[in-house]
C-alpha cells in the first residue's frame, strides 16, 4: 500500500494556486461573456435602427430633438477660438491646411457656426445647413463677411430633390446623424453630394471600447444625466447640467439633451461608406467616437 506525507505547507501552496488558476478562469469567462453580451447589444441595436426607421414612435423622437437643438442654439452659445477649430479641422479630416482654399464645402448641422467660420477662414465657399433656425441665425451673423458663404434651413433626412444641391469637394458632418433616428438614411443623402474624388468627414458616437473603462463611465454618467432630466423644461434641464458641470455646459447638452443618441460600430460605419463608393477610410484619431475621413472613388 502506497502512502503519502503531505505537509502542510505544501497543501496551502497547491490550494493558493488551485485558487489563482479558478480566478483566472473565471475572470477570463466574464471577459468572454461580457464581449458575447456588447456584441448582441450592437447586432440588436443596428436591426432595431433598421426596423424602426419609419415608424411614428420614432417620428415624434424625431420632432423632439429638433425642438431641443433649437432651444440649444437659442440659449448655449458655445464659441471656441478659431484657430483651435481650424487645428481640429486639420487634425480630422488629415488634410493640408492649403488644400482648404477655393473648396466647395458642406458643413451639414453646422449648429452654431464655428465649423462654418474656420472653413470660412481656411478660404472655402462654404454652405451651412441646419434644422435650426436659431442656429442659422448665429451662424449667418458669425460669417456675415464672407461673401462666399451661404446658409439653408434643411433637414438632414430630407435633401430631396438632391439636384437642388450642388456637389461639393468635402461633406462635414461633425455629430449629426446619430440624433437623426435615421442614420443610414442621412448618411446616404450627404454621401450622395460629394465629389468624385471628393471627401466626406463624419463624427458619429462610437460604442464603448472593451477594455476602456473610461468609456463606460462617460455612457454611464450620460445614462443617469438623461434619466434625472427625462421629464423636465429645458430650461430647468440646462439648470441642472451648468450643476452638474460648469465647465462643459455645451458638450453634455448636446450629449444628453436629444432624445435620439444612438451608438456605432467602426464596422456598420466602413460598410456604409464602401457601399457608396468610399475608399481610403480611416479613423483619424483614438476616441470612443467615430472621426472618419473617406474618398468619393465613384
Amino acid at each position: 500500500m502506497f502512502s503519502f506525507d503531505i505537509r502542510t505547507s505544501d497543501r496551502k501552496g497547491t490550494f493558493y494556486h488551485m485558487s489563482r488558476w479558478m480566478i483566472n478562469m473565471n475572470k477570463k469567462l466574464m471577459k468572454e461573456k461580457i464581449k458575447f453580451l456588447e456584441n448582441q447589444i450592437s447586432n440588436q441595436s443596428e436591426l432595431l435602427r433598421k426596423l424602426l426607421s419609419e415608424t411614428d414612435i420614432l417620428n415624434r423622437s424625431i420632432e423632439t430633438t429638433k425642438i431641443n437643438f433649437n432651444f440649444q442654439w437659442r440659449n448655449v452659445q458655445y464659441f471656441e477660438d478659431v484657430e483651435k477649430s481650424i487645428y481640429n479641422i486639420l487634425k480630422y479630416t488629415q488634410l493640408l491646411r492649403e488644400w482648404f482654399s477655393r473648396k466647395d464645402i458642406m458643413d451639414v448641422g453646422s449648429g452654431n457656426g464655428r465649423f462654418s467660420y474656420a472653413f470660412c477662414r481656411l478660404g472655402s465657399r462654404v454652405l451651412s445647413t441646419d434644422i435650426s433656425p436659431e442656429g442659422l441665425k448665429n451662424t449667418s451673423e458669425l460669417c456675415k463677411y464672407f461673401p462666399h458663404h451661404k446658409i439653408l434651413k434643411s433637414n438632414i433626412l430630407d435633401f430631396e430633390p438632391l439636384d437642388y444641391f450642388q456637389h461639393f469637394d468635402l461633406v462635414w458632418c461633425y455629430g449629426v446623424i446619430h440624433h437623426t433616428g435615421n442614420a443610414y438614411k442621412a448618411f446616404k443623402n450627404i454621401a450622395q453630394l460629394v465629389k468624385k474624388n471628393g471627401y466626406i468627414f463624419l463624427m458619429v458616437y462610437g460604442e464603448p471600447r472593451q477594455e476602456r473603462i473610461e468609456d463606460y463611465k462617460e455612457l454611464n454618467e450620460y445614462e443617469f444625466l438623461r434619466k434625472i432630466t427625462k421629464n423636465i423644461t429645458s430650461d430647468d434641464k440646462l439648470s441642472i447640467i451648468r450643476h452638474y458641470h460648469k465647465s462643459n455646459i455645451h458638450g453634455y447638452f448636446d450629449a444628453i439633451s436629444p432624445v435620439i443618441n444612438e451608438l456605432f460600430s467602426w464596422k456598420e460605419l466602413e460598410d456604409w461608406l464602401i457601399n457608396e463608393g468610399f475608399v481610403d477610410i480611416k479613423r483619424t484619431i483614438n476616441s470612443r467616437n467615430h472621426h472618419i475621413i473617406a474618398k468619393k472613388e465613384r
